[in-house]
């Protein structure tokens, strides 16, 4: 078995370890149940940075140039989302990032390629993508659960297209979901958080 292979089973392990190991050792920030919460108890809300720590060693593993750019990507919107987390930022920063993230992603990987108003309609949905998939996160389930039916779609859609590299890079995040939900299921002992959720 080629080395690229095992980035799967590495994405698995490595968020599955680091949960384990921050719901031990953590001193985490916690999501309090507001009027708009499906969750009754606070529960950490951290959980999202694990995802991506699987998520990347998997990519460092596969490798290629898709893997470098939505590792550049994913990581900045993780670092500003993470410190919304702990700390919480302004609306207008994050939705700043958020739009220069997804800007400058389709500068590199599709400039050249697509007309000025397809470009424009992908960022927007790129935007507003990040931000639906963020009001997921605090149901027990549901947002690791799309992360690993969405993510499994997308490997089986780049199989039948013959393109190997994207497969292995969809079920690295298939599979640190996989790893997350462990600990996400009825009754959640984490949630995504902002650090996993936006990215």
């Amino acid at each position: 078995m080629r080395a690229e292979w095992l980035a799967p089973f590495t994405a698995f392990a490595v968020c599955w370890l680091s949960l384990a190991w921050l719901l031990r050792h953590g001193r985490l920030p916690m999501d309090h149940p507001n009027a708009r919460s499906l969750h009754a108890t606070p529960t950490p809300r951290i959980g999202g940075l694990s995802i991506m720590a699987g998520v990347g060693m998997g990519w460092l593993m596969v490798g290629g140039s898709n893997a470098w750019l939505l590792l550049t990507s994913a990581g900045a919107l993780v670092v500003v989302s993470a410190l919304d987390d702990w700390r919480g930022l302004p609306i207008a920063w994050r939705f700043f990032v958020q739009a220069l993230v997804a800007a400058t992603y389709l500068f590199v990987a599709m400039s050249g390629n697509l007309g000025i108003l397809a470009l424009f309609v992908l960022w927007i949905g790129i935007i507003w993508m990040i931000n639906l998939y963020n009001f997921m996160d605090g149901s027990d389930g549901l947002a690791g659960g799309m992360t690993l039916i969405g993510f499994v779609g997308y490997g089986l859609a780049a199989w039948l297209g013959g393109d190997t590299e994207l497969l292995l890079l969809n079920l690295c995040v298939a599979a640190a979901a996989i790893g997350f939900l462990l600990f996400n299921f009825h009754p959640a002992k984490i949630f995504l958080g902002d650090g996993g959720s936006v990215p």
